[in-house]
């Protein structure tokens, strides 16, 4: 009989197991996508409306599509770098639309500001749940926002310090979630008759927000707007607010939040005849305020604190190269490259399998993530997961943590001690993967045994926005806490013989003093996260020596599951024997996750 192998060693392989009976896995937009490399000027002209300037329309390549922008540069401009307003549509409309709507280029121009108008592709933005076509298909609009103010960069030096988002309607539900995702980017907000939609809301620095809205509004009810607006403040750290009117007007009220960290400002302007509607300058009798010079003001007292102007410069990727490339291991059909980069001092790598051949189009991605003291190498040779992949069609990475270990959260080996940012590790792998081949973003999962599960976990709590589908295998959940910026499906396989990572979890262990949280945790803290109300527990495939908890109540499409085969200890069961005994086909299980959650995505799109 074949021995079964410790989970320092994974074996993977393809088939669907009844774990994933009604399984559907929903998707959301990730909020990373590869470089863009090139942009195209269609046209330059003189700026609508007779502003001093010229407005270019702009092309660049994101997302395996082609999207545009509007930039408005003013005739005369100083010497170094330049603030600039990323100005966002509403639903239906577009960027030519909005920059004569909002009419900030002449304003701009006496500013010496920037604006830049992109367009969201069929006339949506992915504000997160609302609104329209790119909703529906997932598009990235965080990073296609990203990709517009690095290419203006490019163009024009930008003041990294004075980069602000403006947004009407579904545009300034895009604000906001900009403004969740990318704080270390945008941290000056502006809203017109919109709420914040976004998956989740977390902040890398303070924000400051201005938000408008009337109390007419029949689109967008006012009733949701404070409790948005509170959260901002909330997350900013304020505390404390005043009411008042606004320029003596008693039917519009200022609110303004209190004691914010130093040159943070939240404020909210409330209109009691505005409906849904960007208010101009001819509107100010009747509703009280000019928006467009209400924000403009706004972002001049903002930047006015800030520290002198400094260039944007976007973060470069790692330049990687191939080491070597060969024939994949066992014989199977495709070759296996090993590709270096330079990260936070240190030289990284991965292995890279691609099958001999690949249907057209984006493919899928998963990723297999080591135990400790194991390695891509002896992952890959140990493994039938290349196999797999050229039945499904799609890519695997194998990346190598330093010193054959992870820095997964309290656990385990000299990557904790040391702090390695193992995150930022694998999100540079996927972009560098991204760069060498066609990969689908919609259809990326994550794999992981004993402390690379343990990782995996950790990664979602840190990018669900990019990976939203785990295996893990006889791994912890040792994670101090954990956000998901969108409902993310876990497969957890652990047995109940394990004396390695325990089951019922242990106070204490050789390979981290402090312990390991029961197995339970994991699967029951993702699907709180997730919003699941409630759970069952049932027999995987009919065993009773194998109990399946499941959570329910789950959002549409996601499946969290924890699997517990009484016989298995801390090893990967292989050969028709083991397996019997066990009660599970870890091989048959993993692919089959990947793959059966891959066919309920959207159309590929590429990273």
């Amino acid at each position: 009989m074949q021995r079964s192998r410790p989970l320092r060693v994974i074996v993977l392989a393809t088939a669907l197991g009844a774990v994933l009976a009604g399984l559907a896995v929903g998707a959301a937009s990730p909020s990373f996508a590869a470089t863009v490399l090139t942009s195209t000027v269609v046209s330059t002209a003189p700026t609508p409306g007779g502003a001093a300037g010229t407005t270019s329309v702009i092309q660049l390549p994101f997302g395996g599509v082609t999207r545009s922008y509007r930039l408005f540069v003013p005739t005369s401009l100083p010497a170094g770098p330049h603030p600039l307003v990323i100005g966002l549509h509403g639903e239906g409309s577009d960027a030519g639309a909005f920059e004569a709507l909002s009419n900030y280029d002449p304003s701009s121009g006496r500013h010496a500001v920037l604006v830049a108008y992109p367009d969201g592709l069929g006339k949506t933005w992915n504000a997160g749940s609302c609104c329209g076509t790119s909703s529906a298909a997932n598009v990235d609009d965080v990073g296609f926002l990203a990709a517009v103010i690095a290419d203006v960069a490019a163009r024009s030096s930008v003041d990294k310090y004075r980069i602000a988002v403006a947004g009407f309607s579904a545009g300034g539900m895009m604000a906001y979630r900009l403004a969740c995702s990318r704080s270390d980017l945008v941290d000056v907000v502006e809203v017109m008759s919109a709420t914040n939609v976004a998956p989740s809301c977390s902040f890398g620095r303070p924000v400051s927000l201005l938000q408008a809205h009337g109390l007419a509004d029949t689109l967008a009810p006012f009733a949701d707007v404070q409790s948005g607006v509170d959260g901002v403040a909330g997350r900013d750290g304020c505390s404390g607010s005043t009411t008042a009117p606004y320029n003596s007007r008693t039917d519009v009220t200022q609110w303004v939040a209190g004691n914010c960290p130093a040159g943070t400002y939240v404020q909210l302007y409330a209109s009691t005849s505005l409906g849904h509607a960007w208010p101009g300058a001819a509107d100010v009798a009747r509703y009280g305020f000019d928006m467009t010079n209400l924000t403009l003001g706004f972002n001049t007292g903002v930047w006015a604190a800030r520290p002198a102007p400094v260039a944007y410069v976007p973060p470069a990727p790692p330049v990687s190269t191939v080491v070597t490339t060969g024939p994949a291991p066992a014989g199977v059909a495709g070759t296996t490259r090993v590709v270096q980069f330079g990260l936070d001092g240190a030289t990284r790598q991965y292995r890279l399998f691609a099958p001999a051949t690949l249907p057209a189009g984006p493919r899928p991605l998963q990723l297999a993530l080591h135990s400790l003291n194991s390695d891509a190498t002896k992952t890959e040779i140990g493994t039938t997961f290349d196999a797999g992949a050229v039945k499904v069609g799609a890519y695997v990475v194998y990346p190598d943590g330093l010193a054959n270990s992870w820095n997964a959260g309290t656990c385990c080996g000299p990557s904790v001690v040391n702090r390695v940012d193992d995150v930022k590790f694998l999100v540079a792998v996927i972009a560098d993967v991204g760069r060498r081949v066609s990969v689908d973003r919609n259809r990326i999962a994550m794999e992981g045994g004993s402390t690379g599960g343990m990782m995996a976990y950790r990664f979602a709590c840190e990018r669900s926005d990019l990976v939203n589908i785990y295996e893990v295998l006889g791994g912890a959940f040792v994670m101090p806490s954990c956000t998901i910026s969108r409902p993310v499906s876990v497969m957890h396989v652990h047995g109940q013989a394990d004396t390695t990572v325990p089951y019922a979890g242990a106070a204490t262990s050789p390979l981290v003093a402090s312990g390991f949280p029961a197995a339970s945790v994991g699967p029951t803290t993702i699907a709180q996260l997730d919003g699941c109300t409630g759970s069952s527990t049932t027999l995987y495939n009919g065993r009773s020596d194998v109990p399946l908890w499941q959570g329910t109540g789950c959002p549409a499409g996601v499946g969290v599951q924890l699997i517990s085969p009484a016989n298995m200890a801390h090893v990967w069961p292989t050969g028709a024997a083991e397996i019997a005994a066990a009660g599970v086909n870890l091989t048959s299980m993993t692919w089959g996750f990947s793959t059966a959650s891959w066919a309920l995505q959207p159309s590929p799109v590429a990273l």
